[in-house]
């Protein structure tokens, strides 16, 4: 399904890959210790992975305020009906109505974000609390 694969990409994407991103940063410098030692990597990514909390705060809370503020404004959708009303003059019932409907909902967009920020959440809430409070502000 749709869903499933959005989902599925965007865990790996923007979860897995800015976490191993972040980690792999920070213990660039220590890269013959790892070699030498490669029980030692678990344990220097064990140590660096928690730090990065305050990125995914951030991101929670922008797609947050983002969403909401795109879900209220629907720009494109605004400019389209404007350009459609000056260019075109619907003369049937049905070609009025269809250049006043709302759009339709992309369920697999919004369902797989929604999953993503859900899993962000219950994954850095033993961590740091405070992103219970974002990920609230998301889902309100």
């Amino acid at each position: 399904s749709a869903l499933g694969k959005f989902f599925a990409f965007m865990l790996i994407n923007v979860f897995l890959i800015s976490l191993l991103a972040g980690s792999v940063i920070g213990i660039w410098n220590q890269i013959e210790q790892i070699a030498q030692n490669s029980g030692y990597l678990l344990n220097l990514l064990a140590a660096k992975i928690p730090p990065q909390v305050n990125f995914f705060i951030n991101y929670i809370a922008t797609v947050a305020v983002l969403r909401q503020l795109m879900n209220l404004l629907r720009p494109v959708d605004l400019l389209l009906y404007i350009w459609a009303s000056k260019t075109s003059h619907p003369r049937s019932r049905h070609a009025r109505h269809r250049l006043r409907s709302p759009p339709e909902l992309d369920f697999a967009d919004v369902m797989a974000t929604d999953l993503l920020v859900f899993a962000i959440t219950i994954t850095y809430s033993s961590i740091s609390a405070l992103i219970l409070i974002f990920g609230l502000l998301y889902f309100a």
